[in-house]
């Protein structure tokens, strides 16, 4: 009790007056966990309930579990919640492992559960033999040091108490004080990847370092703190991260300046931030992307993730950020024409509105004479040319909006204002120098309404 008060205060589990939701299973650790947690009960310091959940795999076994909560709890006074799903059903139709979908199953009803009942915890009885467990399933599998910190004491609401307990401290307690239990036949079965690291890998390792268990839940309490200070250095960078409605944009430059520990946690935060899934593969495409020459390259990652190079910027979206364009319109005088594409109006008059005379943003004016048939709005055209004078001289399309570090994927949805001899206009960048007036010259005028960001 000592030793579970020590580490249950270094990681702030059980408030005083907590009311903690115990997951049990029946299983020799979450009867220990029970209770060593109902000890605290009788002293005042918490208050405790059960939840036992069916996974609905092992027939009348199953049953026979959630009877010898359910009576436990009954003769000592503990309140008790009973939960069941169909697991391999839930499996199938999710297209994911009977481990997987057993575990979001029984998450998902302990959440419910304690939301219920107001439950302040969820505490699990996860071990120091789970925790090393853990730890060498994904250093089989290839892990960074995320994966190597092991299971967290704290994750969200969820506590572990006993993470720190072997399974012979847990035997031992249970029969110092004799608490019964039940075992689970599956444990036994080797055909599960953890249950051939508990019963074939970790006894061999043992015999070359008898506290095996110990050693690597130390080690994964290191490789945690060691965790926590890079990603803390990954989340500086993603504080000041732009969040736009299609998603994170990053500074590329802040990106190459960092190590590349630090960098690849914040390539991970962004990625996770969004929903998807990480991999190295992804970590080491979007640091491409990075230090790429290339302003407008994009890359299509697993589970909808897309990102993108826009100058010197990384953007992470799962929206489809596809090329943008829109349908041509030819303007006619005193009439308004819409471009649903844009979510603009075009209005051509003679003459110059009052109410628009001073809105020069919206409000181009011309020199009636200059123009040459009729006046288009349209997507730019290859060899699209306009001619400011002085010093901007004359450039094509393409290599204004470059030079404007216009993305890519923007470029076809800025209107362009042209007529029989070329382009007049382009909104946002100016005019061509043949239709500005000057004093005294009739003028016609363009009005745009109903000016949007487009994304």
């Amino acid at each position: 009790m000592k030793q579970l008060l020590q580490f249950t205060a270094k990681h702030d589990m059980l408030p005083e007056g907590a009311y903690i939701l115990c997951a049990v299973s029946g299983g020799a650790d979450s009867m220990c966990m029970l209770a060593m947690l109902d000890e605290l009960t009788r002293k005042g310091t918490i208050r405790i309930a059960a939840a036992h959940f069916d996974h609905g795999l092992r027939g009348a076994e199953s049953d026979r579990d959630a009877e010898f909560v359910r009576n436990y709890c009954a003769s000592h006074d503990i309140a008790y919640y009973f939960g069941a799903g169909n697991v391999r059903d839930y499996a199938e139709k999710k297209k994911i492992s009977i481990e997987t979908a057993a575990r979001e199953l029984r998450y998902d009803f302990l959440q419910k559960t304690a939301e219920k009942v107001v439950a302040d915890r969820i505490a699990t009885a996860h071990t120091a033999d789970d925790n090393a467990e853990t730890v060498l399933l994904n250093l089989i599998r290839g892990s960074g040091l995320k994966g190597l910190c092991g299971i967290p004491p704290v994750r969200g609401n969820i506590i572990r108490p006993i993470l720190w307990m072997n399974r012979k401290q847990v035997m031992d307690y249970l029969k110092e004080h004799g608490i019964p239990h039940i075992e689970d036949s599956s444990n036994s079965e080797l055909i599960y990847t953890r249950n051939k690291l508990r019963h074939s890998v970790i006894p061999l390792l043992e015999q070359f370092n008898p506290r095996f268990l110990e050693a690597i839940f130390e080690t994964s309490e290191l490789i945690e703190e060691d965790e926590t200070y890079l990603s803390s250095l990954a989340d500086k960078v993603l504080w000041n991260a732009k969040r736009e409605v299609y998603g994170l944009r990053i500074s590329a430059g802040d990106l190459k300046k960092l190590p590349k520990p630090v960098a690849a946690r914040v390539v991970m935060c962004a990625s996770e931030e969004l929903g998807a899934a990480i991999t190295r593969s992804l970590v080491n495409g979007v640091m491409e992307l990075a230090f790429s020459d290339s302003p407008s390259a994009k890359r299509n990652f697993a589970g909808g993730l897309t990102v993108l190079r826009e100058y010197g910027d990384i953007i992470f979206t799962r929206l489809p950020l596809e090329i943008k364009t829109f349908a041509p319109v030819k303007l006619s005088l005193n009439e308004t024409v819409e471009v649903p594409e844009l979510g603009l109006t075009f209005t051509y008059v003679s003459g110059v509105p009052e109410e628009k005379i001073n809105n020069s943003f919206n409000t181009f004016l011309f020199k009636k004479d200059s123009i040459c048939g009729k006046i288009a709005v349209r997507p730019r055209k290859t060899g699209d040319r306009i001619s400011f004078g002085g010093t901007r001289g004359t450039k094509t399309l393409k290599k204004l909006f470059i030079d404007e570090k216009i993305p890519l994927r923007l470029r076809e949805s800025i209107p362009v204002f042209s007529d029989e001899k070329g382009v007049i206009a382009v909104p946002g960048f100016g005019m061509d120098i043949r239709c500005i007036p000057a004093p005294g010259d009739k003028l016609c005028s363009v009005t745009i309404d109903k000016l949007g960001e487009i994304l």
